[in-house]
């Protein structure tokens, strides 16, 4: 995993790539079974085929993913726009300034994985990105984003500190 954080108070710029998510081995053992399952148990070309296709996809997806998955999260004076994607596919979210209430760190437990929360009046639960960020590097990125002079350096939760 590696963090960049740029900017100043006018726009700010944090960028995480590479996912350390625990449920990868899952996915990947998930994608393996659809495979194995498709090819031994179905004897339809077709079916067959296309459930290899699916499963080949699933897997190769997972591991994309975990090595190339970026995080990005961008305040400007107006917006707050959290984009995650692989390989330039993915979804972009944009929220104003105004719903925006507070960043912080989610550590993980044995259901989910550790990661950074954007908490946003109008979602009303957490977006996590930067699945598998460990304590000590979310408060490295939160002094940036603090030393850098932007709005959002008051909102942050600091390490330690529960999100809701």
């Amino acid at each position: 995993m590696t963090c960049t954080a740029d900017g100043d108070a006018k726009r700010f710029s944090l960028r995480i790539q590479g996912e350390r998510r625990s449920s990868a081995i899952f996915h990947l053992l998930a994608g393996v079974a659809v495979i194995l399952i498709f090819h031994y148990c179905l004897d339809r070309g077709n079916i067959r085929d296309w459930g290899q296709v699916i499963g080949y996809s699933w897997a190769i997806g997972t591991v994309m993913r975990h090595q190339f998955g970026v995080s990005e999260l961008i305040v400007d004076s107006e917006f707050v726009t959290l984009n995650r994607h692989t390989l330039g596919i993915g979804r972009s979210r944009r929220f104003p300034r105004a719903d925006i209430e507070r960043l912080g760190y989610l550590a993980g437990d044995k259901y989910d994985d550790s990661a950074l929360g954007l908490m946003v009046r109008t979602v009303m639960m957490p977006l996590h990105f930067a699945h598998g960020i460990n304590a000590q590097e979310a408060t490295l990125l939160f002094q940036e984003l603090r030393l850098s002079g932007s709005w959002m350096g008051l909102l942050i939760r600091s390490v330690g500190t529960p999100l809701f």
